[in-house]
């Protein structure tokens, strides 16, 4: 029996990678189904922004799916379907949104506001450090080994 067929032997991290890629998948399958029949259809009888909220359902869908099981959201599509979706009941109603501006803006701050979420990586580093130096049952476990010759004249290591 393959890993793929038994869950029960499958790691939860590559479950977890697993899962991910079949919901990309699953995602431009339906993103490409939707856009496509959406074309076939004449468009005197398609609502006016009917791709865009298909767009945004689906974005904001398939996020929804990846938060209910324990898997990251994805900001930047998660932000991308809000404004999809936000810009095609706009257009059912009859008003025009800069949507291109408002993504620019959307995706500068998302940007800006990550950049400065972190901290530099010599910090984490130093506060890595300063954490493991701190808990008791770190510093037991992390002892230095050396190399020391043994009574039979062979190299052993040795714990200090």
């Amino acid at each position: 029996m393959t890993t793929a067929t038994n869950p029960a032997r499958i790691r939860p991290d590559e479950w977890r990678a697993d899962f991910g890629r079949r919901l990309d998948g699953i995602g431009w399958g339906l993103f490409l189904l939707m856009t496509g029949l959406l074309w076939l259809v004449p468009s005197d009888r398609v609502p006016p922004g009917t791709w865009l909220i298909g767009t945004g359902a689906l974005l904001l869908g398939l996020n929804a799916v990846r938060h209910l099981n324990g898997l990251a959201i994805n900001v930047l599509t998660a932000a991308l379907g809000a404004l999809a979706l936000a810009g095609g009941f706009a257009d059912l109603g009859g008003l025009e949104l800069p949507l291109l501006a408002i993504s620019l803006v959307a995706v500068g701050a998302a940007v800006l506001f990550k950049a400065l979420r972190e901290s530099p990586p010599d910090r984490r580093r130093a506060q890595a450090r300063t954490r493991r130096a701190q808990s008791p049952a770190a510093s037991s476990q992390t002892r230095r080994t050396s190399l020391a010759p043994s009574a039979d004249g062979s190299m052993r290591l040795r714990r200090q």
